[in-house]
């Protein structure tokens, strides 16, 4: 097939639909599929996370740091419509609204299938009324919607969930051998420094347990809009030198590898893929019962625990990670346990699923055909 996929940038740094597209792409390429991903990256713009046998357009046309303004969004669709009805790819897949539903409008009536690729909850439009107003059109400008977890489509009205379809994200990773590696006294976590990521309330919980255990160290991989809040929160505590702010990175692997706990905060995730990521190398997970996505994820004292009831977030989270942070057996026998269970969720056959859909979706409607879900 010839599949070309469509996202705002490559280019920034972080972001975890651009991680998917940067593994799914290369896979499905690797396949033997012509791949191309488009962006409105300007043309110099290195891709944060490098992708192997994929073609690039780097489309300019600005907005990739902001909102995009009325004017720049027109003239994109106008260029976009032009260029792909030249190109006439099988499928396009729009990744995230800020992507499908542009692009869903530029090809109305050329005949070219759109795949609208959600990557959040529908909590995440609760204070975004024109963007939750614009997301009604999904069902009329894509042939199908994806969404990362079952719990990420019930979280969406039955008039969208009745187009969703669930791909899960995949998840690579490579679980560390306790008798060849010893882990840091680490506590790490990853994602985006905004308030739904909620790392006010990790920051505090570890702040509370930092006396008692001076070995210890809390590390944040990620950038966003919280991050000076954030540092003044650590200073007020006085543990700048114990909790560390990484800023983004592209390759997140050795930062599983050497930590002993992850940790997430979170009040809603669609699939947690850092908590994912993390459980793939062997490490013991901490989260929230009530965040969709983490509550998939996570098996209460199999492969982490999972925080219920309705104290204080920050007590019973710190309650949670003292109790893995003084039993090193907890956190062997929770971290063996981590790598299968995400093991449905591996970079094949999570590539498996999209090339039928991908294929149902070329081939268009048949009678009694095979739907994915």
């Amino acid at each position: 097939m010839k599949i070309l996929f469509v996202i705002k940038a490559m280019g920034l740094p972080g972001g975890g639909a651009e991680r998917v597209v940067s593994q799914i792409a290369p896979e499905l390429a690797a396949r033997g599929h012509d791949v191309t991903v488009l962006t409105r990256d300007p043309a110099s713009t290195p891709d944060f996370y490098p992708m192997r046998g994929v073609r690039r357009i780097r489309h300019g046309g600005g907005g990739t740091e902001r909102r995009s303004r009325f004017g720049e969004l027109a003239r994109w669709m106008k260029n976009l419509r032009r260029d792909l009805t030249a190109a006439r790819p099988d499928v396009v897949i729009g990744v995230m609204h800020s992507s499908y539903l542009p692009v869903g409008a530029a090809l109305v009536g050329s005949g070219i299938p759109v795949i609208a690729s959600e990557h959040t909850v529908y909590a995440h439009y609760s204070g975004r009324p024109k963007e939750r107003f614009l997301l009604q059109l999904a069902p009329y400008l894509s042939a199908k919607i994806t969404v990362v977890s079952r719990s990420a489509l019930n979280s969406f009205p039955p008039r969208l969930r009745r187009r969703m379809a669930v791909l899960p994200n995949p998840v690579v990773g490579a679980p560390a051998d306790p008798d060849q590696m010893k882990r840091a006294p680490i506590i790490l976590s990853v994602g985006r420094l905004d308030e739904g990521k909620d790392h006010a309330t990790l920051i505090d919980a570890f702040a509370a347990l930092a006396a008692p255990n001076p070995d210890w160290r809390l590390e944040i991989a990620g950038d966003g809009p919280l991050r000076s809040l954030l540092e003044q929160r650590i200073a007020r505590h006085d543990l700048g030198e114990r909790i560390r702010l990484l800023g983004p990175v592209s390759d997140v692997g050795p930062l599983y590898r050497r930590a002993s706990i992850f940790a997430m905060a979170s009040r809603y995730e669609s699939f947690g893929l850092a908590m994912a990521e993390a459980l793939a190398h062997g490490l013991p997970v901490i989260g929230f019962a009530d965040c969709p996505g983490i509550n998939e994820l996570i098996e209460d004292k199999r492969n982490g625990l999972l925080l219920k009831g309705l104290g204080d977030r920050t007590s019973l989270l710190t309650q949670a990670l003292a109790s893995l942070m003084k039993n090193e057996q907890l956190r062997l026998e929770l971290g063996q346990s981590a790598g299968g269970s995400v093991r449905k969720y591996a970079l094949e056959p999570t590539a498996d699923r999209w090339v039928d859909l991908l294929n149902e979706i070329v081939a268009g409607p048949q009678p009694g055909g095979k739907i994915v879900a």
